[in-house]
């Protein structure tokens, strides 16, 4: 879950993948996303979370839920395939799904390595009503320079930053100049990893939108979320 730094609301999710083993039993992704990437399955991995998503949010149209956005990852190997935009369209309209209700993450790393052509997908993704968003800032090559060229709507400040965030003064300096930045350029921030009270209140001094991290919850399996949602909700009528 993506939680409001300003009241602890639910507000949106990230999908993510895990891999149920008859054998092994539950395999977190740092056991197989590298073995998918060296032999190209990662984008039949991507699609089929994608395609998993659209149906969830699909089955909570139909029960009249509230809906939140989800983020869904996708590998820069898609940037080979010329149909990438419109094969996500196409997998989204096959559900009659609100386009505004998927985010589409693509690495900081993907963006500077296939700037012109990445530049295209990104457009082509949101002029159809995607909300796109970097992931990972900061965990590679950032050039503050570069997000003005890009239509983004989300930056995702990687848990890097906060790796050192006790002890480190220009740590806290330099993740408060990205917040301000991201501000003034109008981007959501989203603030990964986070795991202690410090800084979520930091973050909320400095105006950062949503918190993703175990503070607030480890990763729910769908049903698990549902029922944070319902809580969030109606812990948000009764405020």
């Amino acid at each position: 879950p993506r939680m409001a730094a300003a009241d602890g609301r639910v507000l949106g999710c990230e999908a993510l993948v895990r891999w149920q083993s008859p054998v092994e039993g539950l395999l977190l992704p740092e056991n197989f996303i590298g073995l998918f990437e060296a032999n190209g399955l990662i984008t039949a991995l991507d699609f089929y979370v994608l395609e998993e998503v659209c149906q969830k949010l699909q089955r909570m149209i139909a029960k009249q839920q509230t809906l939140v956005p989800v983020s869904v990852n996708f590998s820069q190997m898609h940037l080979l395939n010329a149909d990438f935009s419109a094969n996500i369209l196409q997998t989204i309209n096959k559900y009659h799904v609100p386009a505004n209700y998927i985010e589409i993450e693509i690495t900081e790393t993907a963006f500077f390595e296939n700037m012109e052509q990445m530049i295209c997908v990104v457009e082509q993704l949101h002029g159809a009503g995607l909300r796109i968003a970097m992931d990972d800032f900061g965990s590679g090559f950032s050039s503050l320079n570069f997000l003005r060229s890009l239509p983004l709507d989300v930056m995702k400040i990687d848990k890097l930053f906060f790796n050192s965030f006790a002890d480190s003064p220009k740590s806290r300096l330099l993740l408060e100049d990205i917040l301000s930045i991201a501000r003034h350029l109008g981007l959501t921030i989203v603030a990964e990893g986070i795991e202690t009270a410090e800084q979520v209140t930091f973050l909320q001094q400095h105006h950062c939108d949503m918190i993703q991290g175990y503070y607030f919850y480890k990763p729910l399996c769908s049903q698990a979320f549902d029922a944070a949602l319902e809580v969030s909700n109606r812990e948000a009528v009764v405020r």
